[in-house]
């Protein structure tokens, strides 16, 4: 079993046992390591449309999502900068 199926399937038992249902986010933090990241901005939206596609990823989000509460970020953290892009991310998908 590959690493994002175990992971998967120890969030769904995680989840199960618990009496609420709070929000998952799924964070991934290597994507400069893929070429096709885009550097703009105004490319990233068709980079997460390709990448929620990804079978283990729609698998993820089908079974951990049935109530509509799975977050997920896309970034790096090779720089400073990026790193705190993708903090700032998630801050502010906590906030709202």
């Amino acid at each position: 079993m590959a690493v994002a199926e175990t992971d998967l399937e120890l969030m769904l038992a995680w989840r199960e046992a618990g009496k609420t249902r709070p929000a998952l986010f799924i964070i991934g933090t290597h994507c400069d390591l893929d070429p096709n990241f885009p550097v703009t901005e105004d490319k990233i939206g068709t980079y997460m449309d390709n990448f929620h596609k990804i079978p283990i990823v729609e698998e993820s989000i089908s079974r951990l999502g049935a109530t509509g509460q799975v977050k997920m970020l896309l970034g790096s953290l090779k720089t400073e900068k990026d790193t705190e892009k993708l903090v700032y991310q998630l801050l502010k998908q906590l906030t709202q």
